[in-house]
């Protein structure tokens, strides 16, 4: 049939009858052309489309070639410009009279072309469209046993034809030679008003979809590479389902939402059960944390069970990423809140001491969570010897501290009182005076007078015999001013009469031996104490020219109030986004059933294939 095709007998000369649709246009009147019909059997793409979507390109250019009526002219512009496309061609300017949607979808071409300018050489094996393009036999451009036995030849030259034929002749692909630049970037194509422009005919043609929200994903995707997370936000929202863009690159359309904010993180327990390839360990973090903020703690835990199988070197080696030591801290957060103890232990035991010296937030979030989990256990040599692997040396005395607050909080009074003798008699001046604010705390817990006093002045010794030095001293102030923070705050509700009297005579004191820089906070605590206002700032100019100090109420009391989100934020995760195969939206061939969608690529290619990226 091809062959047949090639060889048109006219009834006049081609100047007269044959238009060129791709030489230079001559100026003309801006004339009505016919909008795009439905696609469709009657539809004027029809034949180009049948041709293309057989990737024949002989026979598309042979039907170019012939001459066409108006209603022919959308779909002649556009199945040119894939011509030039996939030809490697350089594509001419869309004329200001173009109607939409043909405007649009023609600008989608010109955009695969700015893509191949980015891909560069990599264009012949990224997962696009382009390693199709690329590849010689992609295409049927043989013309058969034509008389010159020649391949096609393009652009049509329509001044050497006779006044009885007309033969299509195209050049070979140009794609090995032709220069990879672009006018315009990406970006510079992707615009909003291309998008919304497409968005709106999409409204009533549902058929556009998919290519809106290829559009709108890619351009998520260029702007959040550009460090634009505000633009890429707004794009992502004008996805109408990731659903449109197929199971591969639809789930991580789903995922970009979620990155961008334009669902919130508990969106991401949707995504289990989905596999991501190479970007899988950060959707698990992502996963995580979206799991941990819903409070999902049995999937939580099935999530993050594969942190455990990790050797302690490689888990806890600062050089490698962040994230298995962030599943491990989500997966013992699980496992706390399940009750199992038994597991807890033994994630602990398998993260520490590797990693007690790796200074990162999801470390430091194990660490507290292991010393609270030990507050509520009986003390034993066991329990002391675990707390000694939670740190360097330098810091045993902080953490148990931290236990013993911790355990007479929980109400295991023997717990705090046996790493209050444990810190009295340390070696270090700084660890005794710990032990000494522990003992005060265990004391006003108790609202025992004499053994607080006596525990307060123990805090200080003798200023000749006070031997800290600078760093140490810094250390024992800060616990001082916790204390008292701690003490006032809940002095309101649990104090006696005596008792917040005896705290009004140990504030000022303990004010006077901590370092300069604290009295302002302890002055803060003192009249929160007595219920007094607090001066905020220098004083000002009044009536009269006196000065009146602003002053600032201070509450002290415990109020019942919703506990703030106390989920640690996820770490920073690198996620390598696919791009679509194609940004194209071309007509169907004739006899697809309607509604039908423009097509992006032929049906042997996949969208987002990350198993082979």
């Amino acid at each position: 049939m091809a062959p047949a095709l090639l060889t048109v007998t006219l009834a006049v000369s081609p100047t007269d009858q044959f238009v060129d649709p791709f030489a230079t246009p001559t100026p003309e009147p801006v004339t009505e052309v016919a909008a795009p019909e439905a696609p469709g059997a009657a539809s004027p793409a029809g034949p180009f489309a049948d041709a293309f979507w057989r990737k024949d390109l002989a026979l598309l250019v042979a039907l170019l070639a012939e001459p066409g009526d108006k209603s022919e002219a959308w779909a002649r512009s556009l199945f040119g410009d894939l011509v030039l496309l996939v030809n490697c061609e350089p594509l001419p300017a869309i004329p200001n009279a173009e109607q939409t949607p043909v405007r649009e979808l023609r600008q989608l071409v010109r955009l695969e072309r700015a893509r191949r300018a980015r891909l560069g050489k990599s264009a012949a094996t990224a997962p696009t469209l382009w390693r199709d393009i690329l590849s010689p036999g992609f295409f049927n451009r043989a013309l058969g046993p034509a008389p010159d036995g020649m391949l096609l030849f393009w652009p049509v030259e329509s001044e050497r034809w006779s006044t009885e034929a007309l033969r299509a002749r195209v050049r070979p692909s140009a794609c090995a030679s032709a220069s990879t630049a672009s006018k315009s970037s990406e970006l510079e194509l992707a615009t909003p008003v291309l998008l919304m422009n497409l968005a709106r005919e999409a409204i009533p043609d549902q058929g556009l979809r998919p290519a809106v929200s290829r559009l709108a994903y890619h351009r998520a995707v260029l702007l959040a590479r550009a460090g634009d997370a505000a633009g890429a936000r707004e794009a992502a929202g004008q996805i109408f389902g990731p659903e449109l863009l197929g199971p591969d690159l639809g789930r991580y359309a789903r995922l970009l939402r979620l990155e961008l904010g334009v669902v919130p993180p508990e969106g991401y327990v949707a995504l289990i059960g989905e596999r991501f390839g190479a970007n899988q360990p950060a959707v698990d973090e992502r996963l995580a944390y979206g799991l941990h903020r819903a409070r999902s703690w049995e999937q939580l835990r099935s999530v993050t069970a594969t942190s455990r199988a990790l050797a302690p070197a490689r888990l806890c080696d600062r050089a490698a990423s962040p994230l298995p030591r962030d599943l491990v801290y989500r997966h013992a957060v699980a496992l706390q809140a399940l009750g199992l103890a038994d597991e807890l232990d033994a994630l602990v035991a398998h993260a520490f001491p590797a990693c007690a010296t790796v200074p990162e937030p999801a470390v430091d979030a194990l660490r507290e969570l292991a010393i609270a989990h030990y507050a509520r256990r009986p003390w034993d040599a066991a329990l002391e010897a675990r707390l000694g692997t939670l740190g360097p040396p330098q810091r045993f005395a902080r953490d148990m501290q931290k236990l013993g607050v911790r355990a007479l909080r929980s109400g295991n009074l023997t717990g705090a009182q046996r790493a209050m003798g444990w810190l009295i008699t340390d070696r270090t001046a700084a660890g005794r005076a710990r032990g000494w604010v522990l003992e005060a705390e265990i004391a006003f817990a108790l609202q025992d007078g004499p053994r607080f006093d006596r525990a307060v002045s123990s805090i200080f010794p003798d200023p000749a015999a006070d031997s800290l030095r600078p760093r140490e001293r810094e250390e024992r102030d800060r616990a001082v001013e916790e204390l008292a923070q701690s003490l006032v705050t809940t002095a309101e509700d649990q104090a006696t009469a005596d008792f917040r009297r005896r705290l009004r005579e140990k504030l000022p004191a303990l004010r006077d031996r901590a370092a300069l820089k604290r009295e302002k906070s302890f002055n803060a605590l003192l009249a929160a104490l007595e219920a007094r206002p607090v001066p905020v700032g220098p004083p000002a100019k009044g009536p009269g020219g006196r000065r009146n100090r602003p002053m600032a109420e201070v509450a002290v009391g415990e109020i019942p109030v919703a506990a703030p989100d106390a989920v640690l934020p996820p770490p920073p995760v690198q996620i390598d986004w696919p791009e679509p195969y194609s940004l194209l939206a071309i007509p169907p061939p004739p006899g697809t059933p309607s509604p039908a969608s423009h097509g992006a690529w032929f049906a042997s290619t996949v969208e987002g294939d990350d198993a082979k990226r």
